[in-house]
């Protein structure tokens, strides 16, 4: 009984491979067009080195005054890059809301 089950199985699971494969078209049916934003400023990465001190058996991590400072640069930086990607995110979707609104109103005037 297994052995059948088992054949019926596999008789199922390999019967799509024999069937040919079809083609699918897709058409777009409205173009949208944005003027490209301008780019977000790279982000910049500075070197930063942890120190390890140990101080009465705990082990702390340390960074010198330099490193605090590339770091602190560094998230600045990455705040940045991200606000200014989201900025670029904002115009496409305006972009996109503004041109299905314009054909919506289109399609009802006609």
């Amino acid at each position: 009984m297994k052995l059948i089950a088992i054949l019926l199985v596999s008789i199922v699971l390999a019967s799509c491979s024999f069937l040919p494969e079809r083609e699918v078209t897709v058409r777009a049916e409205t173009t949208i067009v944005c003027d490209k934003p301008p780019r977000a400023a790279p982000f910049v990465a500075r070197e930063t080195k942890p120190t390890v001190i140990e101080i009465e058996g705990e082990a702390l991590v340390a960074y010198t005054p330099k490193d605090y400072e590339n770091m602190s640069l560094m998230l600045q930086s990455l705040l940045k890059h991200l606000r200014q990607k989201n900025a670029i995110v904002a115009y496409y979707r305006g972009c996109i809301e503004r041109t299905r609104g314009d054909n919506t109103n289109g399609d009802t005037q006609s």
